[in-house]
């Protein structure tokens, strides 16, 4: 079953940001598979790549970790990582409000860039979508299924034992 995505879109212009948005978003309801990139399955930095590559944002034979992603999006300063909040912070409502459709939202148990192990998208408002739920146990569908581990969309946390950063790509 599809899920209708068309309450997200609208307002967003037929742009780069708009068509990133709509792809990552026409991934709702696939499963979390482990190591993933496509419609039939993918983890939550496969199912970024995928709407990056979509775009032209990365080449269509790049392949990375959440954290690989980040230190890419960033190395030439082009984008910047925002950082949200912390592991004993808040994000404070003001943030969540301003943070685009299409941001990308990464997520770390430290400080570290290198240690981020999760990847969405921002929908603005609030929410974001990603594939989340699973790990690297999650290598099947029925895995998938026992777990509760699809493309899916969530509110950004208003609190976390993690750090997260946000990033504009499109900015």
């Amino acid at each position: 079953m599809r899920f209708p995505v068309d309450n997200y879109l609208q307002g967003l212009p037929s742009t780069e940001r708009g068509w990133f948005v709509y792809r990552v978003l026409d991934l709702l309801g696939a499963p979390y598979i482990w190591g993933g990139d496509d419609p039939t399955g993918a983890d939550c930095s496969g199912a970024i790549i995928l709407g990056l590559q979509s775009v032209g944002r990365i080449s269509r034979s790049e392949d990375f970790t959440a954290a690989g992603l980040a230190l890419l999006l960033t190395k030439d300063r082009s984008s910047r990582l925002t950082p949200l909040h912390h592991a004993t912070g808040r994000l404070p409502g003001s943030i969540v409000g301003t943070i685009l459709p299409g941001a990308l939202l990464f997520q770390s148990k430290t400080a570290l860039l290198r240690n981020i192990h999760h990847v969405t998208m921002s929908l603005g408002g609030g929410l974001m979508v990603g594939a989340s739920g699973g790990g690297s146990t999650t290598k099947t569908r029925a895995d998938a299924i026992r777990q509760n581990a699809f493309v899916r969309i969530d509110p950004v946390p208003q609190t976390s034992k993690h750090w997260w950063w946000a990033v504009d790509v499109f900015g």
